[in-house]
């Protein structure tokens, strides 16, 4: 099953100023959620239902994921210093 996902406009301004290398890391990892949502590194947040970080190095993908209409939506793209503020 293959999820439609998108990227809110401040997530794709965060990853132009990620380093070229990391954002193609970065890149891979949100087209491989479009095939399995939940990978094993993935984590559900704790206050808010519905949303999941996943590590990548020093960065973190934070993202909505709906079963029902399979759609995963990132929300948030940020060093991990940044992220959960």
């Amino acid at each position: 099953m293959k999820y439609k996902i998108i990227l809110i406009r401040s997530v794709q301004k965060d990853l132009r100023k990620i380093p070229r290398r990391m954002s193609h890391i970065i890149r891979d990892t949100i087209v491989q959620l479009g095939h399995n949502p939940l990978p094993r590194n993935s984590k559900k947040m704790q206050d808010v239902p519905d949303y999941y970080r996943l590590r990548i190095g020093q960065y973190r993908i934070v993202y909505h994921f709906k079963k029902r209409i399979e759609i995963i939506t990132i929300t948030k793209i940020k060093h991990r210093k940044d992220a959960y503020r």
